[in-house]
């Protein structure tokens, strides 16, 4: 019983340490784009687990608004080591005005994050 008791807490606090992931924002190349740029976004964050790997695995769109899907694929073991990631992601052409993109980060494709950046342009 003891023994169960502990695998159960050692489990429910390694959860605990993989839900500290957090994206820390995204940056745009051009940063002022026209219509007719091809538009780079640079997802950065920082992970707990030094050695999980970071994945775009899609860019979706959704009535003209990006998605951009990020990816944790984490190990069986969490080297606990804060490190930071940065990810290009060519979204392309985007419309006039003030657009959204969407980054939803998943936990070995769990979602468990979605963050919301404007990008004005022109």
């Amino acid at each position: 019983m003891k023994r169960l008791t502990i695998l159960i807490l050692f489990t429910v606090l390694s959860l605990g340490v993989h839900a500290q992931f957090w994206i820390t924002g995204v940056t745009f190349n051009p940063t002022t784009p026209s219509t007719c740029d091809n538009v780079t976004a640079t997802v950065s964050g920082g992970k707990v687990c030094g050695n999980s790997v970071i994945t775009h695995d899609s860019t979706s769109f959704n009535g003209g608004i990006p998605t951009i899907h990020v990816n944790d694929q984490l190990g069986p073991i969490c080297l606990p080591v804060i490190a930071t990631f940065t990810l290009p992601v060519t979204i392309g052409n985007l419309s006039a005005g003030y657009d959204t993109v969407t980054v939803k980060y998943y936990q070995n494709g769990l979602l468990t994050e979605t963050h919301d950046f404007t990008i004005l342009v022109s």
